[in-house]
This record gives structure tokens, sequence and C-alpha cells, in this order.
């Protein structure tokens, strides 16, 4: 309610990624949620294909998994991750939204 993003990452089932990528893909989120502290924003992960109604409202998962997607639920908008699903593709995603682009 108080965020300004909520910043939503859909990761591979964990039979199609074993446990140590999954984790792999957490440590990146982990790691810039830390960097993005100081933003108001809330973070959440789901594995892909599990919540189906939230993938098809965001546009997610027709072109498989990992994705990421950022909401502002107070302008009612969202931005989609189109680049590498690794540390540099989401710093620089996150950094444009924290940009406000």
């Amino acid at each position: 309610e108080n965020a300004q993003l909520c910043i939503v990452a859909f990761l591979p089932h964990i039979l199609d990624c074993q446990s140590k990528c999954r984790n792999d893909f957490i440590q990146i989120l982990k790691d810039e949620a830390d960097k993005f502290k100081t933003q108001k924003w809330t973070w959440l992960w789901s594995e892909g294909v599990a919540q189906p109604k939230l993938e098809s409202a965001l546009g997610v998962g027709g072109f498989g998994h990992p994705a990421m997607a950022a909401m502002n639920t107070r302008k009612m908008k969202y931005a989609l991750l189109k680049g590498s699903f690794s540390a540099t593709g989401i710093h620089e995603f996150l950094r444009e939204l924290s940009y406000g682009r």
C-alpha cells in the first residue's frame, strides 16, 4: 500500500531449472533489492505458471520464464523487463524505473 512499486519476478519451475538455478535467480533479486533499498519498493517472486491470472494480467509467461514486471498500483501501470534476466539486465531495468522512465 505504501510502496511506490511492486517488483514481481516469475521464476522457472523447480523441475525445469533445479534448485541451484532458482537459488541463483533469487540471489540476483536479493542483491538488486539491496542496491535499491532506498526506493519504496516491495519485492516478490512466484514460480512461473503458478499464478496464471497475475501473469495474464501483466502479459508475461508467453515468452517463457524467468520474467519480471514492475507494478505501480497508484498509477495503475506496469512495465515488463524486456532485456536479459541477469544481474546486469535487471539492474538496468530497475535503474530506468528509479529515474521514472
